[in-house]
């Protein structure tokens, strides 16, 4: 999987972007970098655009990621924008806005647009992706045996 992420500290977001197949272990890396940066703080909010990454979670990992990133610190608390595509994708950013409800403003969409006004930001911010100021990681994952999708 790859990640792409810009952090806008003077706005207080981060945009990024997954492609490919994401696993939990390459959210769970994923994540870790995005904590780690130095730009990044937990008070910010952010956009995930997932529209080009295949979502190999299962609805109870959703459930524990959520729990996870509720219970951690470091975990963003600003609101929050999942840009989806596809039923499977949109059904599980469902599951994810539901059970982050109680730590997290988190909205599931479809368009840039609409990210950009629940995020109270630009629409040319989201071209950031594409700049020099994006960093960019490849996320190696050992793939699973049930990875041929947990529909």
């Amino acid at each position: 999987m790859t990640l792409k992420y810009v952090v806008l500290p003077e706005k207080k977001v981060f945009i990024e972007k997954m492609e490919g197949e994401i696993t939990m272990e390459g959210l769970l890396k994923a994540i870790a970098i995005i904590w780690a940066d130095p730009d990044y703080s937990p008070d910010f909010g952010g956009v995930l655009d997932l529209k080009d990454a295949n979502i190999l979670l299962t609805p109870t990992e959703v459930g524990e990621l959520a729990k996870m990133l509720i219970n951690d610190n470091s975990a963003a608390t600003g609101r929050f924008a999942l840009l989806v595509n596809k039923p499977f994708e949109t059904a599980l950013s469902m599951i994810f806005e539901t059970k982050m409800k109680p730590k997290q403003d988190i909205n599931v969409l479809t368009e840039v647009a609409s990210a950009a006004w629940f995020l109270q930001l630009p629409v040319e911010d989201f071209s950031l992706l594409e700049s020099k100021n994006a960093k960019e990681v490849t996320i190696q994952t050992i793939s699973p045996e049930h990875d041929s999708k947990k529909k």
